[in-house]
């Protein structure tokens, strides 16, 4: 048993139970004196009569001796030659032990673990749990289940019971609580027996973990999905598993990837208010499911705005500043929407009064295109402009001089256009300027009748 041992595990010692004592052989026999101090002798192989070197300590001192082999820097394999006893009914031997205890290896950098009678105890750091680094020391399966019940707060000094291995419906799971820490005063949830972690400023100072095999963990997930709190680093398929129960559980993960992200908000839009840092991908996915998500969004993008727009135009008065091909959009669909865009682009604005000429009335500023276009459908429409670009004004005086009446602060070339037509029109400007006054009296010196406020030249 002792070379199967060292041809598995090469760099560990093996410690072979031969009665009531442990063993340690040849090389392992040296090490173990340097460690422990124990005697080393030579005694004769059973085989071929070749003198092999031994060293020995009681069985019942393995606990101890164990922990100075392990803080000297060595791995440790234990061996048993008898048969596994039989498990009571609260324990059951998990798949961390098949084979049986025959051989069970022990590392000071890994898994730490050793199985004795109907209990399992391990000892130093547990490793493999989500990549958990997980300090446990002297395990009873049984009174922790009775501790957990009781709803006690461990004592480590003397309930030295943090590890049990039970069977699930699922398959074999392992239950360990992190003691690297302090403790909590209090547990916070129970979920069938299990305790989830307690945090004090941000730290984790007990967590209860559930099936280390990933497999039996996906599908206990699926069946809790609240269980993801009591995992430490999740992978993306257990947030999977969770989220898609449970999608506001995205909020309690620290870094879920974009694809446990796009899980939640395509079935709970809502879940982008919990997002730190959402992708564009993850915010068009929300947008899709409810487009008033995009008021939530900070400077949503140009396929945001879209997303929205196409789906009802009427969005646009959600976006603060939308993108022109938006504002196209929605008054393509709509003109009378052009009342909801506070700065609508003159390519906007050109679009909406070609549709209907008579909203230029809706715009505060138009773009003197938009101008041009109106009143060149009806003139009169230079009355809503407040201030009409000069191309507009002689654009619809030379039509019509009379309409200078509807041009509220006409420039000097409109007003010398109509009173040129018409000096009798200076009467409807209302602040002409000399020059135009000088027009309009020496066509008819009776216009001086007509101006408010005529020149002393006038």
């Amino acid at each position: 048993m002792y070379d199967r041992s060292k041809e598995q595990y090469p760099d560990a010692m093996a410690l072979i139970r031969v009665g009531d004592e442990y063993k340690a052989y040849n090389q392992d026999a040296e090490r173990l004196h340097e460690v422990l101090g124990v005697c080393a002798r030579k005694a004769v192989s059973g085989k071929d009569g070749t003198p092999v070197m031994t060293a020995s300590f009681r069985h019942v001192d393995l606990d101890t001796h164990l922990r100075s082999i392990i803080k000297a820097g060595s791995k440790v394999t234990i061996n048993h030659y008898e048969k596994a006893a039989a498990p009571d009914k609260s324990m059951t031997t998990p798949l961390l032990f098949k084979g049986g205890r025959r051989e069970i290896e022990i590392t000071s950098a890994g898994a730490v673990i050793r199985t004795n009678g109907n209990q399992y105890d391990a000892t130093g750091i547990l490793k493999g749990l989500e990549k958990a680094g997980i300090d446990v020391r002297n395990i009873s399966g049984s009174q922790w289940e009775s501790m957990l019940r009781a709803g006690n707060r461990p004592e480590p000094a003397k309930q030295k019971m943090l590890f049990s291995i039970r069977k699930q419906p699922s398959g074999y799971g392992v239950r360990i609580a992190d003691i690297s820490g302090k403790f909590p005063h209090q547990f916070k949830e129970n979920y069938d027996n299990q305790t989830l972690s307690h945090r004090h400023d941000g730290h984790t100072y007990m967590r209860i973990t559930d099936f280390f095999i990933r497999r039996a963990q996906l599908r206990e997930l699926g069946k809790n999905p609240q269980l993801i709190t009591a995992v430490e680093n999740p992978s993306e398929k257990m947030q999977l598993a969770a989220v898609r129960q449970n999608p506001d559980l995205v909020s309690v993960l620290d870094n879920p990837t974009e694809e446990v992200q796009l899980a939640a908000v395509r079935q709970k839009a809502d879940c982008l208010l919990q997002l730190r840092e959402p992708t564009e991908k993850v915010c068009l996915a929300a947008i899709a499911e409810n487009p008033e998500m995009i008021r939530y969004i900070h400077e949503p993008t140009e396929k945001m705005q879209l997303l929205v727009v196409r789906r009802n135009p009427e969005m646009i008065t959600l976006l603060e500043n939308p993108c022109e091909r938006a504002q196209l959009l929605a008054v393509m669909a709509d003109p009378g929407l052009i009342t909801a865009i506070g700065s609508p682009s003159a390519n906007t604005q050109l679009s909406v009064v070609r549709k209907d000429p008579h909203l230029i009335r809706e715009i505060s500023v138009p773009d003197w295109k938009a101008q041009l276009y109106a009143v060149g459908q009806d003139p009169e429409l230079i009355r809503f402009i407040s201030e009409p670009a000069e191309k507009v004004q002689l654009s619809v005086l030379n039509g019509d001089a009379s309409l200078i009446r509807l041009v509220r602060t006409p420039t000097e070339k409109a007003q010398m256009l109509a009173v040129g037509r018409n000096s009798s029109l200076i009467g409807h400007i209302r602040n002409p300027t000399e020059k135009v006054q000088l027009m309009a009296v020496h066509d008819s010196p009776a216009n001086i009748l007509r101006i408010k406020n005529p020149s002393r030249q006038a």
